[in-house]
């Protein structure tokens, strides 16, 4: 890099985030460990930036996010995506554990950097962990960020499979968020279903079948719902899947109990428990 200048710290410094550590920084900046100290001195005095601790365990956050806009602002493009890409290097390699809690984190660098291929499986993965976690506002903001990435690659069987891996996730998460009837439910699983007869996913096509189903019977469409219960034992037939078939079974039973038909639910009930395997059920719950 050079001489490090004041300037090239606090532009460092921006592209990491509010806050950054000594030990990220002192990563990136490769050189010059005496000129580093004195920038971040300089800077700490001036009150552009906050330090907690000591060096090398020092973290330092920006007093206010203009500041840090503003430093952003002051890179050109072609100097961003290079320490974006610069700071998702050093993340990998030195700071694992981090990644493996916060992948948001390496999800963001690659993303400025422009290396969409690499940012949308991280953006998954952020959705997954924080869907867990149940902190769904988070979860739908990180799939979100990987759907919209998607528009930057061409048509291809990988796009469509980093779609699909982004939208199952969500399927829960709006459900979570809004109810079994919401539109966005529909939506989403509406995509599923396309994406999984391109892919040939008896498994994802069981979610995006199951989205459809719960979503009509939700909003009192009766009629609707048993005509995607037996698209779904159809395709289950059809794909001699045990899955399929058990789901569209049970979903039979159910849009019959609620139209009154009670005879063919009773017959579909039957069929249900001659399926049914206990050892596949856990996985099931997750739908």
């Amino acid at each position: 890099m050079g001489i490090l200048t004041v300037k090239d710290i606090v532009q460092i410094g921006a592209c990491i985030g509010r806050e950054f550590s000594h030990a990220l920084l002192e990563r990136i900046a490769v050189s010059g460990h005496e000129q580093l100290e004195e920038g971040l001195r300089r800077l700490t005095e001036a009150g552009i930036v906050y330090r907690r601790g000591t060096p090398p365990n020092a973290i330092y956050a920006f007093k206010h996010a203009l500041m840090q806009d503003a430093a952003y602002d002051s890179l050109l493009k072609s100097r961003r995506h290079q320490l974006h890409a610069r700071i998702a290097l050093v993340l990998e390699e030195d700071f694992p554990d981090r990644i493996a809690s916060e992948p948001e984190l390496l999800a963001h660098h690659y993303t400025q950097s422009g290396n969409i291929s690499a940012a949308i499986p991280l953006w998954q993965k952020a959705g997954e962990l924080a869907a867990r976690r149940v902190a769904l506002h988070e979860a739908l903001a990180h799939l979100q960020k990987g759907l919209a990435l998607l528009g930057q690659l061409a048509p291809s069987p990988e796009r469509d499979a980093l779609e699909l891996a982004l939208r199952e996730p969500l399927n829960p998460v709006w459900t979570g968020l809004r109810g079994w009837s919401a539109p966005e439910v529909a939506a989403n699983a509406a995509v599923i279903l396309e994406l999984a007869k391109r892919q040939s996913k008896p498994q994802s096509l069981l979610l995006g079948l199951w989205g459809m189903w719960s979503n009509t019977v939700t909003r009192g469409r009766i009629a609707d719902s048993l005509e995607w219960a037996e698209r779904t034992l159809t395709e289950g037939n059809q794909a001699h899947s045990l899955d399929l078939q058990i789901f569209g079974h049970l979903t039979v039973t159910i849009s019959h109990y609620y139209l009154g038909s009670l005879i063919e639910a009773r017959d579909q009930s039957r069929q249900v428990l001659a399926l049914y395997d206990p050892q596949r059920a856990e996985r099931w719950m997750q739908l």
